[in-house]
């Protein structure tokens, strides 16, 4: 199995499954963490809206939008069918 290419969830493919590697600092990190994400969670992008509008994710089973800039700072590896985790983005115990 090769290395997967790390990325913003921004430029993650719709419908791509990726871990969550870094979030920026400061109050997006706050923000952020608030909604349910930190490094290690899984993610699912459902979408991504032209011209910098919002990025909508599955984190935990729900669905929740991002802005575009925030989107942009938070890196994250891309997950292959073969991965582990692939298909359990279900419901994580914090």
């Amino acid at each position: 199995m090769g290395k997967t290419q790390k990325t913003s969830l921004k430029d993650l493919e719709n419908g791509r499954k990726a871990r969550i590697v870094t979030l920026p600092s400061g109050e997006s990190r706050r923000r952020l963490e608030a909604l349910g994400l930190r490094e290690g969670k899984l993610v699912e992008k459902v979408s991504g809206m032209p011209f910098h509008g919002p990025v909508t994710i599955i984190v935990d089973g729900r669905q929740i939008a991002i802005g575009w800039r925030i989107s942009s700072r938070v890196e994250v590896e891309p997950l292959g069918k073969n991965d582990l985790h692939y298909d359990s983005l279900e419901k994580e115990e914090p």
